[in-house]
């Protein structure tokens, strides 16, 4: 997950700061195999709600679940890919 550009930053945090709302707003979905990169090279600071698939499950499960989060969470919420 190290940018290609720098090595310094990821890529989710290159994707985070491209987000179109404020960070506390983000839903980011990783699967259990994906949870040592929030802590190697570095501890990740994920602003918002991070959501961990027990396992593999595929990418729809993985947008349809945070989509429903966020749908529970407010009506009007717009999802932006």
């Amino acid at each position: 997950m190290m940018s290609l550009e720098t090595g310094a930053r990821t890529m989710l945090e290159h994707a985070l700061d491209r987000a179109a709302v404020k960070p506390s707003r983000v839903i980011t979905v990783i699967n259990s195999d994906h949870r040592i990169f929030l802590e190697r090279p570095r501890r990740l600071d994920i602003a918002g709600r991070l959501i961990v698939q027990p396992r593999r499950c595929g990418a729809a499960p993985g947008i349809f679940f945070p989509l429903t989060v966020a749908a529970a969470a407010r009506r009007e919420a717009v999802h932006v890919s």
